[in-house]
């Protein structure tokens, strides 16, 4: 059976990314700019082998609760169709035009899919304890694969007018009821993941096997994993919804910030002082829609605007959930939460804040949930605009 590469078709990730990370010296090897494999064989460009730090940073950079994430997966469909039923049934696959006239009562959607022995040829096994016997053709034909967390991100993105009927409905649309050579949805930009999209899925095709083992040299496991999701972008393939809600021991304030000058009087009629009259709530709700930058700009132009915006715990808490829901809802907790295997529940107030704020900018989860969400508002683009 020939190898069939299937990505989600809302995040553009490949479930078994996180599997082949620790073996991705076994994958062909890349030019040292990244912009293409090297035709020649895996370790031609390769000197010596890696070290231990940068072996033991490939193996534990994808725990479990990582992997379990990235490989739960839902079909979306008519999975009763024989020839997505059986990998040893033969009939005849809907053409467009016959997919296009499947009404969405006759779809079912599948969660809890696995990747089995059948993945190489396209095809996913069915929930246990079906699994052995099961298995749904998802690189084309009338059922197509998404990951539980894109679902949800698209969901949450276009406020429930994206639904699974809707992306199958699309899929169908672009043709994908047909054998086909695309992997996700024509028309999107799915970002740097696309790098990866390859034969055999490449979980670092952003850097070379020369680059990886010289990472040994920073000298510590958490730096060569650092190095491993920023610049060799595993952050595409990482699962979405490890939201960074533990507590920030630290102090977490903004350096330099002082009170007003006991020099600057805002009374004074001619002052500069206007604005910083202008109540909190007010003043905040005006931040929270610049960017990030402009904002800690607006708050660097004075010490006492500084101080207003950003001095007390309380204030600076406000600000960061006034941004996040105004420019970034991607941060934006659902109902339910997880990380590192935990659920949180509970008000905004309660986990939102400049503390979580920092820690999303840092965190490979959320820059992948921020390109998945960007992806999803095309999807729905897409989607209207093909009438859909």
């Amino acid at each position: 059976m020939s190898y069939s590469t299937v990505v989600c078709l809302v995040s553009g990730c490949c479930p078994e990314a996180a599997d082949i990370l620790p073996n991705v010296f076994e994958i062909e090897d890349f030019d040292v700019d990244g912009n293409g494999p090297d035709e020649g064989s895996v370790d031609e460009d390769v000197v010596g082998d890696p070290g231990p730090l940068v072996i033991e940073a490939l193996n534990t950079l994808a725990d479990e609760h990582e992997k379990a994430g990235e490989r739960d997966i839902v079909v979306i469909g008519v999975p009763n169709t024989p020839r997505f039923t059986s990998h040893s049934t033969r009939v005849e696959v809907p053409n467009r035009d016959s997919a296009l006239y499947i009404p969405d009562s006759a779809l079912t959607i599948i969660s809890n899919c696995v990747i089995g022995d059948w993945w190489d040829g396209g095809y996913v096994d069915a929930p246990p304890p079906n699994s052995e016997d099961v298995h749904y053709c998802v690189s084309f034909g009338v059922c197509v694969m998404v990951q539980s967390t894109s679902l949800d991100i698209l969901a949450m993105a276009t406020h429930g007018r994206m639904t699974p009927q809707r992306v199958w409905r699309l899929a169908m649309h672009q043709g994908w009821s047909d054998p086909h050579n695309e992997y996700a949805l024509k028309g999107v930009d799915y970002g740097d993941v696309e790098l990866g999209w390859k034969k055999y899925p490449a979980p670092l095709p952003w850097l070379s096997h020369k680059e990886i083992i010289a990472m040994e040299k920073l000298g510590s496991v958490k730096e060569i994993q650092r190095a491993l999701i920023w610049r060799a972008k595993f952050w595409v393939w990482m699962r979405p919804d490890r939201f960074p809600l533990e507590e920030f021991a630290p102090d977490d304030a903004p350096a330099h910030v002082e009170g007003p000058s006991a020099n600057h009087d805002i009374s004074r009629p001619n002052s500069r002082a206007m604005i910083y009259q202008i109540p909190f709530e007010l003043l905040s709700n005006i931040a929270s829609k610049l960017s990030l930058p402009s904002l800690l700009a607006l708050a660097s132009t004075a010490r006492h605007l500084r101080a207003k915006l950003l001095s007390h715990p309380s204030d600076r808490d406000t600000l960061a959930r006034a941004w996040i829901r105004t420019s970034a809802p991607w941060y934006l907790l659902p109902p339910s939460a997880t990380e590192g295997g935990q659920t949180y529940q509970g008000s905004l107030s309660q986990h939102l804040g400049w503390a979580y704020l920092h820690r999303c900018f840092e965190s490979g989860s959320m820059r992948n949930r921020r390109r998945i969400w960007e992806i999803a508002l095309q999807i729905e683009l897409l989607a209207d605009n093909a009438g859909i």
